[in-house]
């Protein structure tokens, strides 16, 4: 085929041609659309890696997410212990006073 003449219909074209030609119309509309339909892959293909990295990190993060509950969750208990045996000792310590104010009473009045 030589290079002046449409690659759809093999005229000669002239100004109008393009605009006239069905062929022509529907070759450039072809062209057209198999770039959008490349692009478009490429699109997916890359929303579907960014979507394969969200998975991964979200799954992360909830990993990260369950240890730091559990570590938290062992503080508490301990904490809560030692609150337990803050609040005992200071119960212990409230009745000795009450024998040594009680005894010194006792012995002011003796």
């Amino acid at each position: 085929m030589d290079a002046d003449r449409c690659e759809a219909c093999a005229q000669v074209p002239s100004p109008p041609h393009f605009s006239s030609c069905l062929a022509c119309r529907l070759t450039k509309k072809v062209n057209r659309l198999s770039l959008e339909l490349h692009e478009t892959s490429e699109l997916i293909r890359s929303k579907e890696h960014d979507l394969v990295l969200s998975a991964e990190i979200g799954k992360t993060l909830l990993t990260s997410n369950e240890q730091l509950q559990a570590q938290l969750n062992a503080a508490l208990e301990e904490e809560s212990g030692r609150v337990e045996a803050a609040e005992e000792e200071n119960r212990s310590l409230r009745q000795e006073l009450e024998e040594v104010k009680r005894a010194s009473v006792a012995r002011c009045r003796a």
